[in-house]
């Protein structure tokens, strides 16, 4: 290690094998130094998980269940990968791509991501999907000396603390005391893994992919929402996709966390009984969610609605935690201001929201600074890192990204139609925008106004993303209490129009192009309780005689007569004697 001085701006780097980042003078934090602190880091803050709704923790190891991670085939037609998923332009065509895909187990996400002695690999999923559980839970156990022994050290960084500073100064922020603030860093380039975990909630996307490229980083992961990149960002070996938990996963999961037989067994049978619940149990966040609320509920030997919404399930757990943690901390006094309180957050959530940041700050929390401090600090629902005397000086976020578009959805639905017309029209088109507008659809009063006011103008010119977007509002939305029957006519329209092409000899189910959408609107659509007009349940009919008529027919085919069974069955909109029928002809 060389304590020689360098001149003039920025950070030097020496060598080939190890990277210094050297301050004039300064000393110098040394390799073995720097993994020490990762790792009482990892052992000490890591191995538990804290639940959103209790105070308690639990251990990682026993709560945790692998994610279902698939990698992403490359394209050859693709011309220019930077379009297929931008957070800075507008979506004017669906190009959330769904491609064939292999599942890839966590010990051998490396293997599978590296090239020229290079590990390079982003992993995208959708909200509360897990991906800083899974990137802490890979720290925890390279900590413990069971995965990636091949490294040296892994750094692991929450994009979201990531402001203005270098990767260094981020670097000992997080594990390194004050004093040492100003020295710099030895890192062995070749055999550290960095974890980059939340690429969409990064403030400035130029602090990563400048450092990358600055330090000529050879080894990362990197996790986002699927709308939170650019591929042209940085430089990856290969794409990854977490998808959630499997039915195994979310019955190990429930086995993990009930320790008593009969609520592990009512909460299985009630989640085989209620499509709608099973279905947002796949995600991680939510089963957390069902669970710790099956267990308050059985207290009181209470239960869930039946069927139930996402929208309807983190409103319940709004309530339980707005009254329990006041409870709790003898501030019970601020219940009797409960809708302005929310309001209030809805307010700052959504003009976070609007510019696409999680971290509040004084730049948000502009009105009414007395109310924030005597109340709404006093709900559990912003936390903190920082401890300035003066509260104001803090920034805030919300416990997770979802319960920020679930409170900026509740105010925006207390606006006026016109306010609401406005929102529509100016933000629909934006995918990081997606979650806001199912929770609005389940919160506003009026949907079936909401319904048709989504489907006015603008419009999607290539027409699929606008039904998507529709499908999307309508699955929080209990359908079965509209009084006009047009969005249903409207969805049946649009099904028959997509079985239509599927019947249609020039466009087989073999074109690629077509299979990915269909198989994402199916996707979408199957868990929302539609009736289906006697036109399309032929068609459905008539494709899945062809599929299953037919001796060699293409794998990608097979699977698409799994999708119309799947979704056939799970709505009940043929008969399941019919059906068994024409299946076993």
């Amino acid at each position: 290690m060389s304590n020689q001085n360098h001149s003039g701006s920025g950070d030097n780097i020496a060598g080939d094998k190890h990277e210094h980042y050297y301050h004039n003078g300064s000393k110098t934090i040394n390799k073995e130094e720097l993994k020490k602190s990762c790792t009482e880091h990892y052992l000490q803050n890591f191995k538990t998980i804290s639940l959103l709704i209790e105070d308690d923790k639990k251990p990682i190891d026993d709560i945790y269940v692998n994610l279902a991670i698939i990698k992403e085939e490359k394209e050859k037609d693709i011309k220019d990968p930077s379009k297929l998923l931008d957070r800075d332009k507008i979506i004017n065509s669906y190009e959330e791509i769904y491609k064939p895909k292999e599942p890839i187990a966590i010990e051998k996400l490396i293997e599978k991501s590296s090239k020229f002695n290079s590990a390079k690999a982003l992993i995208y999923g959708k909200a509360g999907i897990g991906k800083t559980t899974f990137c802490k839970h890979i720290a925890y156990r390279w900590a413990k000396g069971e995965l990636y022994s091949e490294f040296d050290n892994i750094v692991y960084i929450a994009l979201r603390e990531w402001k203005e500073d270098g990767l260094e100064s981020i670097i000992k922020k997080i594990y390194f005391e004050e004093k040492h603030q100003n020295e710099a860093i030895e890192i062995d380039q070749s055999k550290t893994l960095f974890l980059f975990d939340g690429y969409d909630e990064l403030s400035e996307t130029s602090l990563l992919h400048g450092a990358i490229k600055k330090y000529n980083l050879q080894n990362y992961i990197i996790t986002s929402r699927p709308y939170g990149y650019r591929k042209s960002d940085f430089d990856v070996n290969e794409v990854f996709e977490t998808i959630g938990f499997t039915d195994e996963n979310v019955t190990a999961y429930i086995d993990k966390f009930f320790q008593e037989q009969k609520h592990k067994t009512n909460l299985q049978n009630f989640l085989k009984q209620n499509i709608n619940i099973r279905h947002i149990a796949y995600i991680p966040l939510m089963l957390e969610m069902i669970c710790s609320l099956w267990r308050e509920k059985a207290k009181n030997n209470q239960s869930f609605l039946s069927p139930m919404t996402m929208t309807e399930l983190y409103s319940e757990v709004i309530e339980y935690v707005f009254f329990e943690y006041s409870e709790t901390n003898n501030t019970a006094y601020i219940q009797e201001r409960e809708d302005e309180i929310f309001n209030y957050l809805g307010k700052i959530a959504f003009e976070g929201l609007k510019r696409q940041v999680i971290v509040l700050d004084k730049s948000i929390i502009k009105e009414k600074k007395e109310f924030f401090v005597d109340y709404v600090l006093k709900t559990g629902f912003l936390k903190s890192d920082r401890k300035h005397r003066n509260p104001l000086m803090n920034s805030y976020q919300f416990p997770h990204l979802t319960f920020q578009e679930c409170f900026s959805a509740l105010y925006v639905s207390k606006l006026s139609k016109e306010e609401i017309s406005e929102v529509i029209r100016e933000y629909k088109f934006y995918p990081y925008m997606q979650v806001f507008f199912a929770f609005l659809g389940g919160l506003i009063d009026d949907k079936e106004w909401f319904l048709l006011e989504i489907e006015s103008e603008p419009k999607d010119l290539a027409g699929f993303y606008q039904i998507l977007f529709t499908i999307n509002c309508l699955s929080e939305i209990h359908i079965g209490s509209l009084i006009n029957s047009s969005i249903e006519t409207k969805i049946n329209q649009e099904i028959t129009y997509w079985i239509e092409l599927l019947c249609d000899d020039k466009n087989r189910i073999g074109n690629s192009n077509l299979y990915i959408q269909f198989r994402n609107f199916f996707d979408r659509l199957k868990n929302i309780p539609l009736w289906l007009n006697k036109s399309t349940s032929d068609s459905i009919i008539k494709v899945i005689e062809d599929i299953h008529n037919e001796f060699n027919i293409p794998m990608r085919e097979r699977l698409v007569e799994d999708y119309f069974i799947y979704f056939i069955k799970n709505n009940n909109f043929i008969e399941i004697s019919i059906l068994d029928k024409l299946l076993n002809n």
